[in-house]
């Protein structure tokens, strides 16, 4: 029975790896969260996990389907195919050639990543093969479906709760206050660490983003904090655990910020935005943490330290049938 659940385990786990954590319940709730605003959305985010899953499977990537992290780019291609084109054979075909694309994608950028010139970095590949496949291919066909209206409101007290939980809805192209209260407790469900840190990277972008528009109507829809949510994830609750709350926090702040800085700016490319202002955001961050602590750092003639630098590819939270240490690894 174990042996005949695990595919579907793999399957789930692939996306809950979109907010970094490694759980198949937590996988599933979000799905069912998808399911409030439409059951077929969820199944191309499901097809898309699991299309990534086989073909990372079958190129010998057998640890990295096992941890999910063969699957999140991938739901991520079958939320975009919704959005873009709906739900019909189009979207099917575009998730599958799409999903079985960000296999190779994810290793390229992956050995990108660990040549001599960027590898001192240690940046996590994340979202960037979805951004690349999703990009190029809706990039080229354009929007083919109408896409749905935004759930907004021009009341305070509302807009605020609403722009809150849309903007974990909006990881995934998605909208609905119940969608993403579900998102938070799936989370909640392994790591109140990830929740807490989504929670404020998504509060502070909601409270900047609506002083600089004058308003909730705007950025209740989420649009100004999906970045938010994830780059607070990644830096306050997975790659920089073992530095002081202070550095977490200050280090998911200023990753807020830039978010906020360079979605305008993408948004005048005639690139498609998706998670974007994240990852540039995450990056721009370690970077500039490694550039300062090497500066700082005492010449000696011994080898490096190579303690302080958390490996790139890590997820924060297991299924309760494995080991549940924080510092698994989690192949981007």
């Amino acid at each position: 029975m174990p042996t005949t659940l695990s595919p579907v385990q793999y399957v789930l786990r692939g996306v809950s790896q979109i907010f970094f954590v490694e759980n198949s319940v937590s996988g599933l709730l979000i799905l069912v969260g998808l399911s409030f605003m439409d059951p077929r959305f969820a199944v191309l985010v499901m097809l898309g996990s699991m299309v990534q899953s086989i073909g990372g499977w079958f190129l010998g990537l057998r640890e990295e389907v096992r941890h999910g992290l063969m699957g999140y780019n991938g739901a991520l291609v079958g939320a975009a195919a919704g959005l873009y084109a709906g739900y019909t054979h189009v979207s099917v075909l575009l998730t599958i050639v799409g999903s079985f694309a960000c296999v190779a994608v994810h290793e390229l950028t992956r050995a990108l990543f660990a040549s001599s010139v960027l590898s001192r970095f240690s940046l996590p590949v994340s979202t960037a093969p979805f951004c690349i496949v999703a990009g190029l291919t809706f990039g080229a066909v354009g929007q083919l479906a109408e896409p749905g209206e935004l759930s907004t409101s021009t009341d305070l007290a509302a807009g605020v709760s609403l722009g809150l939980f849309n903007s974990f809805s909006e990881v995934l192209l998605a909208d609905g206050l119940v969608c993403g209260l579900l998102i938070v407790a799936a989370l909640l469900l392994c790591s109140p660490a990830a929740a807490g840190f989504g929670v404020g990277g998504a509060a502070v972008a909601l409270a900047v983003a609506t002083v600089v528009r004058g308003g909730v109507d705007e950025t209740s829809s989420g649009l100004y904090g999906y970045s938010a949510v994830l780059v607070t994830i990644a830096l306050g609750a997975l790659l920089w655990t073992d530095r002081s709350w202070a550095v977490r926090v200050l280090g998911s702040f200023i990753g807020v910020v830039l978010t906020l800085l360079i979605q305008p700016l993408l948004a005048l490319t005639p690139v498609p935005v998706f998670t974007w202002p994240f990852l540039l955001a995450m990056w721009l961050v370690l970077v500039g943490d490694h550039l300062l602590v090497s500066a700082r750092r005492p010449v000696t003639s011994e080898a490096p330290d190579q303690t302080s630098v958390e490996p790139a590819d890590r997820s924060i939270e297991r299924d309760s049938d494995q080991s549940s240490a924080s510092t698994s690894e989690n192949a981007q």
